[in-house]
C-alpha cells in the first residue's frame, strides 16, 4: 500500500473512531512506553481524546458570555475570544511546553541529582500539579497545559525506563480517582439530589442528543 493509500486510510479510521473514542479508548489509545503501540492511528485518537477536554473550555465559556449578553444586555463576545480564546489557549500551550522541557531537562539530562534517579512514580502527580497550578495562576486552561507539558517531557528523552514508572503510577492514580469518583457519583444519584432539577426540557434535550445527534454526526 502506498503511502497515499495509508494516509487515507488512517484519516478514514480516526473519523470512524475519534466519536467514540471515550468507549475504546483501552483498546485503541497509545500503549504504555517502550510496547511499541504507538503507531500513528493510535497517536491520532490519543491526543484527540487527550485535547478533546481542553479544547472545550472555550465554548463552555462562550456559553456563559452570551447568557451573561443576553442578561445585561452588553456585548461580550469580544472580551470571550481575547481572554477564554486567544490568551487562555496561547497561556496553556506555552507554559506547558515550557514546563515540559524543563521537567525532562530536570529528569534526564541535569548533572547529580536528578528526578529519574529517584525513581519515584510520585513525580508525575508533582508535574502534573505545578503544571496546571501554574497556568492557572497566569489564567491559561491548566488541562491544555498539563497535556502539552507531557507531550514536551515524553519527547525529552523516549528511552529511559523512568517513563514507564511514571506511567504506571499515574494509571494506578487514576483508576483510584475514577472510583472514588464513582463512589461519589453514586450517592449523589442515591440521594435524589442529581434529579431534583431536571424537567421535561432537559430530558428531551439529552433524548435527542443522544438517539439522533451524536450519531448523525458520527
Amino acid at each position: 500500500m502506498d503511502t497515499g493509500a495509508r494516509s487515507g486510510v488512517c484519516c478514514f479510521t480516526r473519523a470512524c473512531l475519534a466519536p467514540t473514542d471515550p468507549v475504546l479508548a483501552s483498546d485503541v489509545q497509545v500503549g504504555p512506553p517502550q510496547t511499541g503501540e504507538e503507531d500513528e492511528v493510535r497517536f491520532a485518537l490519543t491526543s484527540e481524546a487527550g485535547l478533546n477536554d481542553g479544547l472545550s473550555f472555550p465554548f463552555v465559556h462562550l456559553a456563559i458570555a452570551l447568557a451573561l449578553a443576553a442578561k445585561e444586555g452588553r456585548d461580550l463576545l469580544q472580551h470571550w475570544a481575547f481572554l477564554d480564546v486567544f490568551w487562555r489557549l496561547a497561556a496553556g500551550g506555552v507554559v506547558g511546553w515550557a514546563l515540559g522541557k524543563a521537567f525532562g531537562f530536570l529528569s534526564f539530562r541535569m548533572r547529580g541529582s536528578s528526578l529519574a534517579k529517584t525513581q519515584d512514580g510520585f513525580v508525575a502527580v508533582g508535574m502534573t500539579f505545578t503544571t496546571y497550578g501554574l497556568t492557572q495562576l497566569v489564567g491559561g486552561y491548566g488541562f491544555v497545559a498539563v497535556f502539552l507539558a507531557a507531550v514536551a517531557f515524553r519527547a525529552s528523552e523516549r528511552d529511559h525506563d523512568f517513563h514507564e514508572q511514571l506511567h504506571d503510577f499515574a494509571e494506578q492514580i487514576e483508576r483510584l480517582l475514577m472510583m472514588v469518583l464513582l463512589v461519589c457519583l453514586g450517592s449523589i444519584a442515591a440521594s435524589g439530589q442529581m434529579l431534583g432539577g431536571i424537567d421535561w426540557r432537559v430530558a428531551v434535550v439529552a433524548f435527542l442528543a443522544i438517539v439522533f445527534v451524536r450519531p448523525i454526526i458520527g
